[in-house]
């Protein structure tokens, strides 16, 4: 029996109801081949047992720096205690989401997979893994995919020979590390779908129209303060 297109009652994990294999998602109503998807691995390039909300912002931050613009950003890691989890508040902060798992045999790294599966069903085709997990080697079917970890990371040898590109970054210790390096870091760099060009378009008509209403705001301005040094008392 389906509802609304899926298969009623039909769960892969708690809460989530599984589409019908036969029923495709729609694509995005335009290219989004080239808009990057960046997936980290929380437990592997931040830390394993409950990491500080400073240590979280600042790997965090040194990740979305590294990784240049990206479409969106998928973190995944497994907590036990989800009610006491603040490492999903400070990713919303930072504009990440989040997929908290139980814990279980490769969880997290399974949530992100199923994540970047569904991504490449919208049309996407080029990913960023945060990871020196060989379990992200499967990205190759999915598009290009390039490698973000630690300059002492050790790297499982079938992921760094499926990578397009292993990128090896300072580990940064703290967030104040982090903005002496590369400033204060803003949210996750948004890459615009219609390309960089379609971007500064945008980006230089919304800076053409600032700059007009502010010349039509001070010429009003400057008309009233010449009109009352003629007249100082106009009601008189």
């Amino acid at each position: 029996m389906r509802a609304n297109g899926y298969r009623t009652g039909e769960l892969a994990s708690p809460g989530r109801v599984v589409p019908p294999r036969s029923a495709a998602r729609p694509a995005e109503d335009h290219d989004v081949s080239d808009a990057k998807v960046l997936l980290i691995d929380v437990e592997n390039v931040v830390g394993p047992v409950n990491p500080s909300p400073q240590l979280v912002r600042a790997r965090v931050a040194a990740l979305l720096h590294a990784a240049g613009p990206l479409h969106h950003v998928m973190a995944g890691y497994s907590r036990t205690d989800p009610a006491n989890d603040a490492t999903v508040s400070v990713l919303a902060e930072m504009g990440v989401a989040a997929r908290v798992v139980p814990p279980g045999n490769d969880a997290a790294e399974k949530a992100l997979l199923e994540h970047a599966r569904y991504a490449h069903e919208r049309g996407h085709r080029s990913f960023a893994v945060a990871s020196a997990d060989h379990r992200f080697t499967a990205l190759r079917e999915l598009g290009t995919f390039e490698v973000l970890v630690w300059q002492d990371q050790e790297v499982a040898l079938k992921l760094d020979a499926a990578a397009d590109a292993v990128h090896r970054l300072p580990r940064p210790t703290g967030y104040d590390d982090v903005a002496a390096r590369v400033g204060r870091p803003p949210l996750v760099p948004v890459c615009p779908p219609r390309g960089r060009v379609a971007w500064q378009l945008a980006a230089a008509m919304a800076a053409g129209v600032g700059l007009a209403v502010g010349h039509a705001v001070t010429g009003r301005l400057l008309d009233l303060t010449r009109r009352r040094t003629a007249d100082p008392d106009p009601y008189g």
